[in-house]
């Protein structure tokens, strides 16, 4: 009788449902040769690897007993930074031959100068690749680099020619602005490639990516600056679907215009601007410059505060278009936010002068698609409920608290606070009013894994010695104390593993000529049972060089000492860190 109660003899159904919670890494560790029929029940985790959380030794194991041997099953494979070296040292030379009916590849954290080559020269042999999605691209930090602008036309250049199977290239929002510059023998004429997802420095290089991808049918772009064209336009030919989203920098009609010149084929379009020309308000001005089957767009206009709005030629002006606007004003200026429904980006960056006048109900899901949420010039944290009300799919909050102002500690019944169950990605920066109000943001969304605090605020959380103020389902941790002088102390450390006992990494970036206190750092280590990989920049003392890292920070910490030869302790531009 007691056989029966075996994991191996429970159904299918209850295997696949205990996968469910647990992590690919995890599964494929744990589970996979144990016996023919668990394989079986694996084929998915076997198809879709994604390989996160796990400690160096997992890791390891991984790579080297069953990647080879689930290789030709992969059809979607994730390479965070952390395993780069390992991926390039083992399997980039033989890609073809390891990951034969590989058809989507996505690169997470990677340095570009890294990234370019690899994806330029070790993917054109895998046939079956459709789509690369490239997170959090980096440039390089390197404070002794003599190189202040890097050419990007070069390496998209290449990746383009070179990898003529491939469909779709996503560039995630939280990638660099790239600058391109022109080069008049980048032409591409014959590519498979569909789509293009990427943000810009300047509008002006919108010319150059037409004049090298002539035949590109969708574009989402993102540019930083929106500015006059300099050279002479030569547009997409095919191009039918174009988004574009330019919040950081005012837009004026006549860069429309331009715009339009590069884009005559779009019969999809989507614009999200900011703009303090009221001639982008009203519709008239150029909807006759297209024929468009679908048009979706958000303006955010700044003026004076005595600007006198037309709502009667707003409407008129806009005719079959349904759009809703929300009018603001403080003591300077008068904002207007018009869009139309529902709101057309992933995007959305707010004042929070907008946040609590909407005009619409909370159940309109006119927000529904938006994705990362930035809300600047807060004055306290209560402000962002209204927002979340709206914005219940918001995967990446970032919260700008400018103003400090003071509010009594509240009950959890006060506030109305949606289920953000989207949430993964919560970034706080500036002093926090009010720490139940934080605590209750986080108890809101259920799959919060990462949090990203000012150090200064951070600090502050560490002194309030508050038993009810702890975060167990915090996973990743990231401190910003760049712009400061503090430094974490000894009693920092206690709080932090106490309120963050459930991290698995910690980041905390100091400025770039602080010195690496190595007693602190091993403290973290020690503290912090949970934690897998431990990253803090800073200067590292004269008599330690990078061959002595390791036998330098064994001093300091006795877990480092228990994990001597299963961790990986490396430095990489001033940039000390730690797997375990």
């Amino acid at each position: 009788m007691e056989d029966c109660f075996q994991f191996e003899y429970f159904p299918d159904e209850i295997l696949l449902e205990i996968y469910r919670y647990l992590h690919c890494g995890h599964i494929l560790y744990s589970f996979y040769n144990l016996n023919f029929r668990l394989n079986q029940t694996l084929t998915h985790y076997c198809q879709y690897v994604i390989l996160r959380r796990l400690t160096y030794q997992q890791f390891t194991y991984i790579y080297s007993q069953i990647i080879p041997e689930i290789g030709h099953q992969i059809r979607s494979l994730t390479i965070n930074r952390l395993q780069q070296n390992e991926f390039l040292k083992s399997f980039s030379f033989k890609m073809e031959n390891f990951f034969p009916n590989l058809e989507k590849l996505a690169l997470d954290d990677w340095k570009n100068l890294d990234l370019f080559p690899f994806v330029s020269s070790r993917l054109s042999k895998l046939t079956n690749l459709r789509q690369i999605i490239i997170r959090g691209l980096q440039q390089p930090n390197d404070q002794n680099s003599l190189v202040t602008s890097i050419d990007d036309s070069t390496y998209l250049f290449e990746i383009f020619s070179e990898n003529r199977q491939i469909e779709t290239i996503i560039f995630e929002p939280d990638c660099y602005s790239m600058t391109l510059f022109n080069h008049k023998k980048f032409r591409i004429n014959h590519s498979n490639l569909i789509e293009l997802n990427l943000s810009l420095s300047t509008s002006n290089h919108l010319i150059y990516l037409a004049y090298f991808l002539p035949n590109l049918r969708r574009l989402y772009v993102i540019i930083e600056e929106i500015s006059t064209m300099k050279e002479d336009i030569l547009p997409f030919e095919r191009l039918t679907h174009f988004s574009l989203d330019a919040i950081e920098s005012y837009s004026k009609l006549e860069n429309l215009r331009e715009l339009f010149q590069i884009i005559p084929t779009v019969e999809h379009l989507s614009l999200v601007l900011t703009t303090n020309d009221d001639r982008l308000i009203y519709g008239e001005h150029f909807l006759q410059c297209f024929s468009l089957k679908t048009f979706r767009y958000a303006v955010y206009f700044s003026s004076s505060i005595d600007y006198c709005f037309d709502s009667q030629q707003f409407i008129d002006s806009w005719k079959s278009h349904r759009l809703v606007y929300t009018i603001n004003k403080d003591q300077k200026k008068s904002y207007i936010l018009i869009h139309t429904m529902p709101y057309p980006s992933i995007l959305l960056n707010l004042q929070s002068t907008l946040t609590n006048k909407f005009g619409i109900r909370s159940d309109d899901q006119v927000y529904r698609i938006v994705q990362y949420l930035y809300v600047n010039r807060m004055k306290n944290l209560k402000e962002i409920f209204p927002i979340l009300q709206h914005c219940r799919k918001t995967q990446d909050l970032t919260i700008q608290i400018d103003d400090f102002e003071t509010v009594s500690a509240v009950s959890s019944t006060t506030e109305r606070i949606p289920k953000l169950k989207s949430l993964e990605i919560l970034s706080v920066f500036g002093q926090i009013d009010n720490w139940l109000h934080f605590k209750y943001l986080i108890i809101s969304a259920h799959n919060l894994t990462t949090l990203c605090l000012d150090l200064p605020c951070a600090m502050k959380l560490f002194e309030l010695n508050n038993e009810e103020i702890v975060f167990p389902r915090v996973l990743h941790l990231y401190l910003d104390g760049h712009r400061c002088d503090l430094k974490l102390t000894s009693e920092h450390i206690c709080q932090l593993a106490q309120i963050f006992s459930g991290i698995h990494s910690l980041k905390i970036k100091y400025k770039s000529e602080d010195v690496i206190d190595g007693r602190i750092l091993g403290e973290i280590v020690d503290k912090c049972q949970r934690l897998t990989v431990v990253a803090v920049n800073g200067q590292i003392l004269e008599n330690v060089s990078s061959n002595d890292l390791s036998s330098w920070l064994m001093k300091y910490s006795l877990r480092l000492k228990k994990y001597e030869k299963i961790c990986q302790i490396q430095l990489i531009n001033n940039l000390v860190e730690i797997w375990l």
